[in-house]
């Protein structure tokens, strides 16, 4: 995997790192009745592991000299040529719910007076798992079962699917009937089938779908989306 900042291979491993902790974390949302969690300004919960996420990738950015915007709070990323974007959990209003899925975003932006360049991101799903790895100006990966293969663009032959369906029978474990009833009666939640925006751009890459519409949000999962769905010959706006 030919990496396009010096520090990328580190910061892959941090992501599956924080993986790995949101996958510890499964067991005590899914089996022990969930975590704690509050709720911001914007009316979407956090938890204590998305703040721990983040202040993970808030010490490597300190510490490899980049500037860091997170979904949990900023460190110091003006005048700084690089910038790390974080989403620590992406999904975690559908995670929290008891939805079996999550993802990491990361991605390392070149700053230009002002304006920012994706050149590397990561979105990571820790719990199947699978990670979709998009570089400026190069096909997106897919690193799946300890392989790494490119995708193929979206006008060439349908690439091996990635599903994400949801079947809940009575009597299921993992609170699957109370994520059905999230999706079809809160409409607060209604539109989370997928967990979060960065899986969506994973399926979209894996061309599962044809596109994903979201709200206006923080550069966080939009840099990230950016870079693995152009990089199948998609279009970002």
């Amino acid at each position: 995997m030919d990496m396009q900042h010096p520090v990328a291979q580190k910061l892959l491993k941090l992501v599956e790192a924080a993986g790995t902790r949101i996958a510890i974390h499964k067991k005590s949302l899914f089996d022990e009745g969930g975590i704690n969690e509050e709720m911001k300004l914007d009316g979407t919960p956090v938890t204590s592991l998305d703040k721990e996420i983040n202040d993970l990738f808030a010490a490597f950015a300190e510490q490899n000299d980049l500037g860091f915007v997170g979904e949990e709070g900023n460190g110091d990323y003006l005048k700084k040529r690089y910038v790390l974007l974080v989403d620590p959990i992406d999904g975690t209003a559908a995670f929290v719910r008891g939805m079996n899925t999550a993802t990491v975003i990361a991605t390392i932006m070149e700053m230009n007076s002002g304006i920012g360049t994706p050149v590397v991101s990561f979105i990571h799903e820790p719990l199947h798992p699978v990670t979709w790895v998009g570089q400026h100006g190069q096909l997106t990966q897919i690193i799946s079962s300890g392989k790494t293969r490119n995708l193929l663009r979206l006008d060439e032959e349908v690439a091996e699917p990635i599903r994400a369906y949801i079947c809940s029978f009575p009597g299921a474990s993992h609170n699957l009937a109370k994520v059905k009833t999230a999706i079809e009666v809160d409409r607060t939640f209604s539109h989370q089938e997928l967990g979060g925006f960065g899986y969506s751009a994973g399926l979209i890459a894996c061309q599962i779908m044809h596109a994903s519409v979201i709200g206006a949000t923080s550069a966080v999962e939009a840099a990230a989306m950016m870079l693995v769905v152009k990089g199948v010959g998609g279009v970002a706006i």
